[in-house]
């Protein structure tokens, strides 16, 4: 089976290391598997790899020159839909398509415009298209390319929302090497390196900060100067990207107890994530985070380091006390008081971390999710295709194109009119465009 995948994103993206995982795990069980990316200057593009712009040319994809049989668009975001269009439309047999959920899109991209998920449809054009341009999912593309999917998986429960009614919809867990991600004892001399004292505490918090967690992020880093005021001498271990915008807006008190270490390859995260006394994920239920699952959850609990963490999306399936302890307002003097537990109480850190350790067995195993996702495809492979992508050979059809009244049953007519929008945005340019000069001709 050729398995193609379509990221947004490049290789230093969380949303990539859940994909690249499950492509090396399909490679092990003797599947050709090709990640597409972004091209980024300066940086060479690993064996496996192609950049979005190749998608153009199906026979130089896989090695044995056939298309891909799956493509998993990796999120419905505006590059990736462009990218998976060119690659259907230069097929000559299209792929069925899997398209991948890890986010609440349309909250996102409201977030990023300033403005509510109800009055997207009124973001103007070159407003919208600035949006798209930096990676978020355009407010009506998306739900087609949804609609046209075989299939749609799912980083959490709740974003089942979002799939149209018909489409058949699973939870795809992230899979991750527990070998690899395993319990560590601290290394003293790695501790040593970092000028981390004996006495103080260590909170480890691996991640970047972008517009949509930066307010969280905040409370952390407010929490761990509490601590330190109050006598808990703390330090806060951070990794990922730097963000001089960020970092000014806290002011010096809660950045004096940070060490960030930047990016930090995967390998070396067990080791980072050893030296934690906790890990913290914080952070409040809602349109935000009931949806989503961050990428350092998995990673935190397979550690065998006591977690804590909002009590939303995979906190569902756990009980506060026993896997993880659970924050309750998301405040800085709430995850002051979390960690104090967990501080003051060695066998709570311990007992928390033995459990996360099982519940990372249970639901985040790569090689049991990878099986489960091999099985997936098979499925969708054996099953009729929802959409006709040969349509797309047509000229200017797109994604409003493949599903038509006859393909669907009635519980996807909220989908068939989103595509009537979209066609008729898409047409009357161009009738016009043809009209008016006529038009303006013809007048004395």
């Amino acid at each position: 089976m050729n398995a193609l995948f379509i990221l947004y994103g490049g290789i230093r993206t969380n949303s990539y290391n859940h994909a690249r995982a499950f492509a090396d795990g399909l490679r092990r069980l003797g599947h050709s598997c090709v990640i597409a990316i972004p091209d980024e200057p300066n940086v060479n593009m690993p064996a496996g790899h192609v950049a979005h712009d190749r998608l153009g040319c199906p026979g130089d994809i896989f090695p044995d020159r056939r298309a891909a049989d799956v493509i998993h668009a990796w999120t419905p975001r505006q590059n990736v839909l462009k990218s998976l269009i060119l690659y259907q439309r230069a097929c000559p047999r299209p792929a069925r398509v899997t398209v991948h959920l890890e986010d609440n899109e349309d909250h996102l991209l409201a977030a990023a415009a300033n403005t509510l998920v109800p009055e997207l449809h009124l973001l103007g054009g070159r407003r919208l298209e600035h949006l798209l341009c930096k990676g978020f999912s355009h407010p009506v593309r998306h739900k087609l390319l949804l609609g046209a999917a075989d299939l749609v998986t799912v980083i959490t429960d709740k974003l089942v929302e979002h799939v149209p009614d018909a489409v058949r919809v699973t939870t795809l867990r992230p899979g991750i090497d527990l070998e690899h991600f395993r319990p560590l004892p601290p290394d003293p001399a790695f501790r040593q390196t970092l000028g981390l004292d004996a006495a103080e505490k260590v909170i480890v918090y691996t991640g970047g900060v972008n517009f949509a967690n930066s307010a969280e992020l905040k409370t952390l880093y407010l929490a761990v100067a509490r601590l330190n005021r109050d006598g808990c001498r703390t330090r806060l271990l951070r990794t990922g990207p730097a963000s001089p915008a960020f970092e000014a807006s806290l002011g010096m008190d809660a950045r004096a107890a940070t060490l960030h270490l930047g990016f930090v390859t995967r390998d070396r995260l067990p080791e980072v994530l050893a030296l934690a006394d906790v890990l913290v994920q914080p952070g409040i239920p809602g349109l935000f985070n009931d949806y989503r699952l961050p990428s350092k959850i998995p990673e935190f609990l397979a550690s065998g380091r006591p977690v804590i963490l909002p009590p939303t999306n995979i906190a569902g399936l756990m009980t506060d006390g026993n896997e993880a302890l659970f924050l309750r307002d998301g405040s800085p003097e709430d995850i002051t008081t979390r960690c104090r537990e967990v501080f003051e109480r060695p066998e709570l850190g311990q007992r928390l971390g033995e459990a996360g350790r099982r519940f990372a067995t249970q639901h985040f195993d790569l090689k049991t999710n990878t099986l489960r996702l091999e099985a997936l495809y098979k499925e969708t492979l054996a099953a009729r295709s929802r959409a006709t992508w040969s349509r797309l050979s047509i000229r200017f059809h797109d994604e409003a194109d493949l599903l038509l009244p006859t393909d669907l049953p009635k519980a996807d007519s909220a989908i068939l009119a989103l595509a009537r929008q979209r066609r008729r945005k898409r047409w009357l340019p161009r009738l016009l465009g043809r009209i008016l000069p006529r038009h303006r001709a013809s007048l004395p």
